[in-house]
Formats: structure tokens, C-alpha cells, sequence
């Protein structure tokens, strides 16, 4: 305790002390802020500070004077240690010289002291190449490393990796060369494809580890080795691809574009593991660090062309690889590798052209299987032909979303609907008799007059009608399954698409031709299950105008007999015949006219039919599309179209119509001229027929205008045609064979 009194006493009084020298000072300071001039102490300061200054201006000089003298003798030195294998010592050499290369700025000798750093550095890695590609070859990779560091302190990295790179990718380079689809071969352009793909992955997994024993920065390195093989291949990517634009390779390309994305992901995880094992890395899946912003969306250089040994500042990436944007969103093109572009982008102009393809291979193999089998029987061909055809049609989806995924189903939809609608016309064209095939146009004589007997090609054409009307009936149920199928399927497409597109083919396929608004639209309207609308239209109009033609077959066939017995009515020596009264002569009243016996054999016909029909009430071909016959209104519910009755009937109501309009239409017309007494038989014809079709169920409106117009007397006929009032066409037509008006 004492002895703690007395060091706090000591204490004390030296900070007294010191603080009463502080206030000296303080005041000193204060009142004599500089001493006079003369005095001694600031002499010899300023004499000391000179002497400083002179002594570190002398020094810099020595320096600079010893690294010019370094560069004179830099050329002997650097050779020396060349001829002796020194490279390490060289590179050394050759990099101190480099950092006083600026104390030539400004002067005469700078061109030539660079243009010297630069020839030095070729010769440096020209002594080094052969080791280095001895060393890669050996798989020497300690010595790999230290060859690496040397090219690095003259700042030929890059040309180091071109070696390197080079040596590694032979192998690959030379396999991708080798295929041509010119020699013969058992491989496949798929198969092809998947072999070259799986050797290349195999080779990014060895250099995976390989780097990493050569590079600090591991994986940008093996970045730009997957780009630069890429960019060494001879043919291209496009061009390997174009070949495969023929009707038949489809599949190829999109094989192909299966087995690079397959690779593209394989790739991508190796890089994401050389950062999961090495976290002194700084990059993940392609991307670098914050400190080397878009190092990996530059091309590094790799070309040994000259120009660019004379640039020893850091070397000028490539362009960005623009994007079109179709839809208006933020694209960071920052966030794609280079090297999934280079591998991805050749097949963009291949998916922008789907439809087309897609339209050509499914051509191509309708015809492989026509080919295969065949046929006279018309209805046979249709329905195998039609099977294949929508068969084929839906396997088309699964290729669309393996190609383009949901992007192109505008275009999917485009080419079933073509391909369906071709295949239906051309089944109309070689599956239905023509005109002339059908035994219509045969001679009067060969039908008796006592009967309408059909002929058996008169019963050929129409079982074949039947069976065509049954295949077509066949037909709309498997086009009303492809489009819910094809909504389906792709409606469950789009709802997964964001988890099953890789983020590099999105952006591609987001900003090409294939992501429009009208598909867009397409697409979302199925998904919210807004639309019944039909899909293939133009397929739908091609199976009506084949359903419709068939109905015409079955119509022309049960016609035939009766249009042949219209056939010569218009050359009937009736319509011309003349009153032989003699004037002043007693005329006997005449109370009706009979018709011709055209008209009732025509008419005994019509009353045929129904007992025709009797036979294929039940058949349900009869029953399909009733409310595309002709003169059958389109109010005719589907449900009802299943009831025998009803189908007789508007079959024989559409018969006979047609059968009245043939003959106001088409024979009629043919007559020359009506006298009175050739007005009043055809007027008599007419009544007599139009009562037979009441018989039948049917109003025969326009053979009852006819009637009208025929009975009218040439008096009132001409008187008429002067009021100068509007005529109907029918009167017209009477009007010009009575003489009323010019023809």
C-alpha cells in the first residue's frame, strides 16, 4: 500500500511537469511563429531537405537508368536464355521488361521497344509450343501448370489455351468429320449425332479434372473449351443440320436437338460440381462473379492469326449474339452461356420452319404406306387411307413438343389441317366413280319401258356410295377425336412447359416467329376451356364436300334410270305441234290432255322408290349427314337423324326435288319452242308429275311455277311483256319459247 502511494505520487508530479512544459511551448509557439532567418537550426533544415530531394530525384534517375540499360541488353539476354531452355527465367525477363515499357511513351523508341517485346514473346512460345504440346499429349499436367504460368507473365494465356484446347478436341474434331451420309455407313444421322454428343460429354467430364489441374479459373476454362470445340467444327452444326430438310428428316432433327439438350444439361451440372468442390471458383453454370462481369459471353481468342500477336493489351471479346424479342419482356442475355447458344441456336431456324416440315414428313409417310398396300376397291382405300392419315396426324403431336415445345402449336395445327384436307381431296379424286364411270349416260333402250330395272353397275356404284358414306361417317369421329386429343395434349404441355424448357431454349423460342399472339391466344383459350370452336377447318369443308359427294353418287345412281327417260324429252314433237282447225269449222271442246309416257315412266319410277328404300332403311350410312343432302334445310337436329322413318323420308323428298330440278333446269330449257297446243301437253306433263311428287310427301314449287307459266294464253302472255313490269325468270323462259319475246 505504501509503495502504491508513491508511484501515484511520481506520477503525479510528472504530469504536472509535462503540462507546464505544454503551456511553454504552447505560448512560444504562439508569440514566435518563425524564428528569424539567420537563425542556425533553419539553415540547416532547408540544407537537409535539399539534400533529401536531391538524393531521391538521383535515385529515380538511377532507376530509369538501369531499366534502360536493361533494355538494351534484353534481346541478347532473352536469346541466351532461350538457347539454354531457360523459359522460366525468359518469362521473367521478358515480364519486368514489360512493366518499364512505358518509359518509352512520349518518344521515338516506343514502336520499337514494343514491336522487340512482341517478337521476343512469339520467340519465347514458339521454344515453348513443342513442349507444351508434349506435354499435353504426355497428359503431363504438372508440367501443363507450369507451361501455363510461363505463357501467363508475357500475357499469352490465351494462346496457351489455344494449344491445349486444340490437342484435346482432336479426337472429337476428327470423329465429326468423319461422318458423311455420302460413304456407307450403319450409323444413322441420329444415331450419329448421340455417339459424337456422348463422346464429347465424356471428354468435358475428363477435363473437368484435367483443369483443374492446369487452371486457377478452372472453370471458364472448360467454359471456353466447350465453345471454342463447338466453333471448330467443319461442317457446322447448321450445315450438318441442313442436310436433313428432306421429306424425310424430321425425326433426325428432332433427335438430334434432343440428344444436344440432353448434353447441355450434363454439361451444365459438371460446371455447377466444379463449383460445389472447389469453391475457390467463381463461377456458377457459365455465369462469372461480380469482379469479371460477361467474361463468358465474350469468344476468348483463340485464332493465332498475327495481327493479334502485336496487342498486348487485353484482347477485344466478340459481340453479344442478339435476340429478337417477340414479346416485349426483359431478356438478360447476360444469363446465357455462349457455348448453350452455339449449340442451340442452329436448330432455331429449323424449329421456325416446323409447320412446313412437319406438312412434308407427313406426306412422305402416308405415301411410304399407300405404297404398301394396294387396292381398286374405292371404299377400302378410303378408309385405310383416311385411318393412316389421322393417325399420323396425331402422332405429329409429340413431335411439336418435342421440336418446339408449346411455341409451335399454331403451326401444328396448320399442317395437320393442310395434310388432312390434302388427303381428303385426294380421296375424292381416286375413291368416287367419275360421272362417266357411273353407267348414266347409257342408251334409253337398255332400261324396259315396263320397268326402271337398274343395271348392276347401277347397284355397284351404289353399294360403293353406301360403304363410302359409312367411311365417312368412320372418318368424322376420328377428325372430332384428333382435335380434343390435340387440345389436350398440348393444353398439358403449356401447363408444364415452365419446369420441362431448358432456360437457353425458352429465350430462344420466346423470340422467334413461332411465339406469336395467335398462338399465344390459341393456347390460353384452350387452357381456360373457352372454345369448341373447330380446329382443322379446312379439313372439316374437305369432309363435307366428300361426304356431300358421295351423297351425289348415291343420288346420280338412283336417278340414272329416270334422267335417262328425261333424256330425249326436249326433242318431243309435241312441244311443236300445230292446230289444224280450219277456220269456220265446229271446234270440239278438249277437257284434259294426257301426259307422255316420258312423263309416266318417270313418274312410275318416282313411285319405285320408296320400296327401294325399304330395303336400307336401317342402314346407318343412309343416316349420316342428312342435313347435307340437297334441298334439306339445316335444321335437321343429329339426334333425329337416327330414325328410319325420318331418314326415308328426306331421302325421297331430296331425290325427288332434284329430280324436279333436273328437270326444270337442265331439260326443260332444251326446248326449242312451244306452240299453244305444245304449251297445254307440257302444262299437262306438269300437273300430272306434280301429283305423283304430293303422293310422296314433296311441295314441287318450281314445277308448279312452270305449270303456271306454261298454261298462261299468248294474249295475256303479250300483254304481259308490254306493261314493262318485272317478270320472274321462269316466265321468262316461257315467255321466249311462246314467241312473246326475242330470244
Amino acid at each position: 500500500m505504501p509503495r502504491l502511494n508513491f508511484d501515484v505520487q511520481v506520477m503525479r508530479e510528472a504530469a504536472l511537469s509535462l503540462q507546464s512544459a505544454l503551456h511553454t511551448l504552447q505560448s512560444s509557439s504562439a508569440t514566435n511563429t518563425l524564428l528569424p532567418s539567420n537563425n542556425e537550426t533553419t539553415s540547416a533544415l532547408e540544407r537537409l531537405h535539399t539534400l533529401s530531394q536531391t538524393h531521391s530525384n538521383m535515385t529515380a534517375a538511377y532507376e530509369l537508368l538501369k531499366k534502360a540499360e536493361a533494355w538494351s541488353t534484353l534481346e541478347s539476354d532473352v536469346t541466351r536464355l532461350l538457347a539454354n531452355s531457360e523459359f522460366d527465367a525468359a518469362a521473367d525477363r521478358l515480364a519486368a521488361s514489360t512493366t518499364s515499357l512505358q518509359i518509352f511513351e512520349g518518344t521515338s523508341e516506343y514502336d520499337n521497344a514494343k514491336a522487340l517485346m512482341v517478337s521476343l514473346q512469339n520467340q519465347l512460345e514458339a521454344g515453348l509450343s513443342t513442349a507444351v504440346v508434349n506435354a499435353v499429349n504426355r497428359m503431363d499436367f504438372e508440367t501443363c501448370k507450369r507451361y501455363y504460368l510461363i505463357f501467363g507473365r508475357i500475357q499469352r494465356e490465351s494462346e496457351f489455351k489455344y494449344y491445349y484446347n486444340g490437342i484435346r478436341r482432336a479426337s472429337l474434331i476428327k470423329l465429326w468429320a468423319s461422318y458423311s451420309e455420302d460413304t456407307t455407313t450403319d450409323l444413322s444421322f441420329a444415331d450419329f449425332f448421340s455417339k459424337f454428343f456422348s463422346e464429347f460429354l465424356a471428354l468435358v467430364h475428363a477435363e473437368r479434372q484435367n483443369m483443374l489441374k492446369v487452371y486457377p479459373d478452372a472453370q471458364d476454362c472448360l467454359v471456353e473449351f466447350i465453345l471454342t470445340t463447338v466453333e471448330a467444327l467443319s461442317p457446322s452444326i447448321s450445315q450438318r443440320l441442313e442436310t436433313q430438310r428432306e421429306p424425310d428428316g424430321l425425326t433426325a432433327l428432332i433427335s438430334a436437338l434432343g440428344t444436344v439438350q440432353e448434353f447441355v444439361s450434363s454439361a451444365s451440372k459438371t460446371l455447377e460440381a466444379m463449383i460445389l468442390f472447389s469453391p475457390s471458383l467463381s463461377t456458377v453454370g457459365g455465369t462469372t462473379h461480380a469482379n469479371k462481369p460477361g467474361s463468358l459471353l465474350r469468344k476468348p481468342s483463340h485464332s493465332r492469326r498475327a495481327s493479334k500477336r502485336f496487342s498486348i493489351s487485353q484482347r477485344e471479346g466478340t459481340p453479344k449474339i442478339p435476340l429478337k424479342s417477340g414479346t416485349g419482356e426483359s431478356l438478360d442475355i447476360e444469363s446465357i452461356p455462349p457455348w448453350e447458344l452455339a449449340l442451340l441456336e442452329p436448330f432455331l431456324e429449323h424449329q421456325s420452319d416446323y409447320g412446313q416440315l412437319e406438312l412434308k414428313y407427313l406426306h412422305h409417310l402416308l405415301l411410304e404406306k399407300s405404297q404398301r398396300r394396294q387396292t381398286t376397291d374405292g371404299a377400302k382405300r378410303f378408309h385405310d387411307t383416311t385411318t393412316d392419315a389421322f393417325s399420323l396426324a396425331e402422332d405429329a403431336i409429340p413431335r411439336c413438343l418435342a421440336f418446339t415445345h408449346t411455341y409451335g402449336v399454331k403451326d401444328l395445327v396448320g399442317a395437320v389441317d393442310e395434310f388432312c384436307q390434302d388427303v381428303l381431296e385426294g380421296c375424292k379424286t381416286s375413291c368416287i366413280p367419275t360421272a362417266s364411270s357411273v353407267p348414266a349416260s347409257a342408251a334409253a333402250a337398255s332400261v324396259p319401258d315396263e320397268d326402271l330395272d337398274y343395271t348392276a353397275e347401277d347397284w355397284s356404284a351404289f353399294q360403293l356410295a353406301l360403304r363410302l358414306l359409312e367411311g365417312c361417317r368412320a372418318a368424322q369421329d376420328r377428325l372430332d377425336t384428333l382435335e380434343s386429343r390435340i387440345r389436350t395434349r398440348i393444353t398439358q404441355a403449356h401447363r408444364l412447359s415452365s419446369l420441362s424448357i431448358p432456360r437457353t431454349q425458352q429465350h430462344l423460342l420466346s423470340h422467334s416467329p413461332l411465339n406469336t399472339p395467335e398462338s399465344q391466344n390459341l393456347v390460353a383459350q384452350w387452357d381456360a376451356a373457352k372454345t369448341n370452336a373447330p380446329l382443322l377447318v379446312q379439313t372439316r369443308n374437305a369432309q363435307l364436300e366428300f361426304t356431300q359427294a358421295c351423297q351425289a353418287l348415291v343420288r346420280d345412281t338412283i336417278l340414272s334410270p329416270l334422267k335417262i327417260r328425261l333424256s330425249g324429252y326436249a326433242l318431243l314433237g309435241e312441244w311443236t305441234e300445230m292446230d289444224h282447225t280450219q277456220p269456220g269449222s265446229l271446234k270440239l271442246p278438249k277437257f284434259s290432255t294426257s301426259a307422255t309416257s316420258t312423263i309416266q315412266s318417270v313418274a312410275e319410277g318416282l313411285l319405285n322408290l320408296p320400296r327401294l328404300f325399304e330395303v336400307y332403311a336401317d342402314d346407318n350410312a343412309l343416316a349420316f349427314s342428312l342435313s347435307t343432302l340437297p334441298f334439306v334445310g339445316t335444321e335437321l337436329q343429329e339426334e333425329e337423324q337416327g330414325n328410319a322413318e325420318l331418314v326415308t323420308s328426306t331421302w325421297l323428298s331430296s331425290l325427288t326435288l332434284s329430280l324436279c330440278a333436273h328437270l326444270t333446269d337442265s331439260i326443260l330449257p332444251e326446248i326449242t319452242a312451244l306452240t299453244p297446243l305444245g304449251a297445254r301437253q307440257l302444262a299437262s306433263d306438269l300437273e300430272y308429275l306434280s301429283n305423283v311428287v304430293r303422293t310422296l310427301g314433296v311441295e314441287p314449287e318450281v314445277l308448279e311455277a312452270w305449270r303456271v307459266a306454261v298454261e298462261v294464253s299468248d294474249e295475256e302472255g303479250i300483254a304481259r311483256v308490254k306493261e314493262g313490269k318485272e317478270l320472274d325468270e321462269v316466265f321468262v323462259k316461257v315467255a321466249t319459247l311462246r314467241g312473246w319475246v326475242e330470244a
